[in-house]
């Protein structure tokens, strides 16, 4: 991320109107706050939560400030996705406990669930994600549930616009 032929070709993403979708370890996720500052009317997504795969205090607290960091930024978005944990079962109480924070950093506006299927097929069947994503949420509003479900993803990536265009 220091490279700065690379860091030039990353704001052309705004002349063309594109979205970076960020796949970064919590442990660059400091650093990820000055990309994502160097592309201010660009969204910028953040892939798999952030990775919070060190699930000790210790390993939480540093994914939850690098997370909490990240998300001050507005034109950063996140996806909620593979909570799996190497070596553990797909756990839904530490999970969920971790998805509320995110809505709570990011809000449903600038939250979307993702799968990252086939890869989390390791961990959860789909049909098991979903339901649980689901019952996660259970107590939200309809408009909240519709953002995290599919409106925050439409809008981010300017899917609307992408159909009407086909037609």
């Amino acid at each position: 991320m220091q490279d700065e032929k690379w860091r030039s070709g990353l704001k052309l993403l705004e002349k063309y109107n594109l979205n970076y979708d960020l796949r970064v370890p919590c442990w660059h996720l400091k650093e990820a706050v000055e990309i994502v500052r160097l592309i201010p009317n660009t969204k910028v997504v953040i892939n798999h939560a952030g990775f919070p795969w060190d699930r000790s205090k210790e390993g939480m607290d540093f994914w939850r400030k690098g997370i909490r960091l990240i998300s001050l930024e507005p034109n950063t978005f996140i996806k909620l996705s593979e909570f799996g944990v190497n070596g553990q079962e797909w756990n839904y109480s530490e999970n969920a406990n971790i998805i509320y924070e995110l809505i709570d950093f990011f809000s449903p506006e600038r939250c979307m669930f993702a799968s990252n299927f086939p890869v989390s097929k390791l961990k959860i069947t789909f049909n098991d994600l979903f339901n649980n994503y689901k019952k996660i949420v259970e107590k939200f509003s309809t408009d909240e549930k519709k953002a995290l479900f599919s409106k925050t993803a439409i809008k981010t990536y300017n899917i609307e616009n992408k159909l009407l265009n086909k037609q």
